[in-house]
């Protein structure tokens, strides 16, 4: 009878082990479902602000050829009435 109990002390311990492992194994791979869904998250966030950020710079590129143009004419503008003035 001792043997028999004891044999079921060791299967509860055994059982009890386990389950502890199984609930920490889903705890961790809960918490990592969380990061990788939260980095993902960040990873969209991101690209949608690096798009933002290209069309941004590429308005500004735009704004400063046009600037460039501008200032070109009126260098050249400059330079033809040079010598005009005493």
């Amino acid at each position: 009878m001792a043997h028999r109990t004891a044999r079921w002390l060791v299967a509860g311990a055994c059982t009890i082990a386990l389950a502890s492992g199984l609930v920490a194994a889903d705890a961790r791979l809960t918490s990592h479902t969380h990061t990788r869904d939260a980095a993902r998250e960040a990873l969209t966030v991101r690209a949608s602000t690096h798009d933002r950020l290209r069309a941004a710079n590429d308005a500004i590129g735009e704004r400063i050829d046009t600037l460039r143009e501008v200032n070109a004419k009126h260098e050249a503008s400059l330079a033809s009435t040079e010598g005009m003035l005493p």
